[in-house]
């Protein structure tokens, strides 16, 4: 949603609608979807349905305060919620989480800690997806929406039981260049030394005398070292530069130790990755689904920062999505965060500059 709709009036017509509906969203920096692609100033709803299907929201609030105690808090509320919806007084087979979507708000706390805390809460057996909220390039104050609440501070999320079947896919188009560095000097989000040297010398070496203040188009990659293939990375798009002090502010953590590349990109090599991300998804969708192998809907998340280089191309991301899905309805938007999996078994990562898809399906049907 649009940061300059009336939020509140918004979310009553939605739950007048529909009562009793497990609701949460963010406004962003631009929306999409099948029926009329790229948008700003505009609303995307998606509504899921199904009959075996169990889901329930939850939220935590004020998280900076403590980000790790609000999230586990408002996780194990929601569990023990889904499992009393699944039929049982505890989590069971039949009522334990498979999938969480979240919509953090990147800009009070570390989208990279929002999503750590949820995978502490949840386990690593449970598949996290999701987006940080945008606020369209203004960078003065996201929404997070929960029911009939607007909310800043806090960590919106859908946790899905048994019943949902789906799979992700991920890609940037950025590619690495250059040798590989090693992190040794950190703190969150600020890197300040690569290999033992202040890390804008780290861009130097790419870059020579060229003006760094700004690097948003070389993100780093970095390694994702969780058991998965050597070439596996997520990227870390470069914020403020600190010439004198050496330092380098990241729009997320970068873990102390990281082996690191610089990457670069272009327009066609983004679009491509749009398209890779999607057939990553379709490929590891599951064949033997009650849906006979075909997804019912595709909820997808690009990076506000890919937007900005896409620029009028921007529209071609979607093409790419309706081309692929066919008549399958896809909805989604431009965030400040992106939150899934690099491998089908793996993890999720929180990245930057990176198209995320999921597809759902199943006996899960979509309105």
């Amino acid at each position: 949603m649009s940061i300059d709709h009336d939020f509140a009036v918004v979310l009553e017509q939605i739950n007048a609608q529909w009562p009793g509906i497990a609701l949460i969203g963010c406004t962003t920096d631009g929306e999409m979807s099948s029926h009329i692609l790229f948008a700003e100033d505009s609303l995307a709803l998606v509504l899921l349905s199904g009959d075996d299907c169990h889901a329930v929201s939850g939220v935590a609030r004020s998280v900076s305060t403590d980000v790790a105690g609000c999230i586990r808090a408002s996780v194990n509320d929601a569990v023990q919620r889904l499992a009393r919806r699944g039929g049982g007084d505890r989590p069971s087979n039949g009522a334990a989480p498979r999938l969480c979507i979240t919509m953090p708000d990147g800009l009070t706390v570390s989208g990279s800690a929002a999503l750590s805390a949820l995978r502490a809460a949840l386990g690593d057996a449970v598949s996290i997806f999701g987006g940080t909220a945008g606020d369209q390039w203004r960078f003065t104050g996201t929404r997070q929406f929960h029911g009939k609440e607007v909310l800043q501070d806090s960590v919106p999320f859908l946790l899905f039981g048994e019943g949902v079947v789906f799979s992700c896919g991920v890609d940037t188009g950025w590619r690495p260049i250059g040798r590989e560095g090693r992190v040794t000097d950190v703190d969150g989000h600020v890197v300040r030394a690569i290999d033992g040297r202040p890390a804008t010398e780290f861009y130097r070496e790419f870059l020579g005398n060229a003006d760094i203040t700004h690097l948003t188009e070389y993100p780093l990659a970095v390694a994702a070292d969780d058991g998965r293939a050597a070439s596996s990375y997520y990227l870390r798009a470069p914020g403020r530069t600190d010439e004198a002090g050496g330092c380098i502010h990241f729009l997320g953590d970068v873990p102390d130790g990281a082996r690191v590349h610089i990457t670069t990109t272009n327009r066609d090599q983004i679009l491509a990755a749009t398209r890779s991300s999607f057939r990553r998804a379709l490929d590891d969708f599951p064949k033997d689904s009650g849906g006979g192998g075909k997804p019912a809907l595709a909820l997808c998340i690009s990076c506000a920062g890919r937007k900005q280089i896409l620029g009028s191309r921007t529209q071609e991301e979607v093409r790419i999505v309706k081309e692929l899905l066919g008549d399958v309805p896809a909805a989604g938007f431009y965030g400040y965060g992106e939150i899934a999996q690099l491998e089908k078994e793996g993890i999720s990562h929180y990245h930057n500059e990176t198209f995320t898809t999921l597809l759902l399906g199943g006996r899960v049907g979509s309105g």
